[in-house]
């Protein structure tokens, strides 16, 4: 949780501040000894003017093999995460339906927390 929101809070510095907006994208990484895959989560961020940061976490990942870049408002993010006390916060991605594009859920079974995210 913390070094989530270490790396949303570098990244932000370069949100366009009409939109306050970050990109979230899983990626498959190296596969382990045994043939497992592994995952990376990439936190990007730009500007107006093609300024651009990025910070990348490795994370367990279980789901869709490709998912789509998801786009959140920072702010929203970081309130959600700076609520949470434990250190492991579960996110799910929601169905992409033609009203909404794939909500965040955010579970912290110790403080019994659910969070929506759209």
């Amino acid at each position: 949780n913390k070094e989530l929101v270490d790396a949303v809070t570098r990244v932000r510095v370069n949100a366009d501040p009409d939109y306050s907006a970050v990109f979230l994208t899983v990626i498959e990484g190296k596969k382990t000894e045994s043939g497992q895959p592994t995952h990376l989560l990439s936190i990007k961020a730009k500007d107006k003017n093609g300024n651009s940061a990025q910070e990348i976490l490795h994370v367990q990942w279980t789901g869709l093999a490709k998912p789509k870049e998801v786009c959140v408002n920072y702010k929203y993010l970081l309130d959600v995460f700076q609520s949470l006390t434990n250190e492991h916060v579960t996110i799910m991605i929601g169905d992409d339906t033609k009203k909404v594009k794939y909500p965040l859920y955010f579970e912290s079974l110790e403080n019994i927390f659910l969070v929506i995210l759209k």
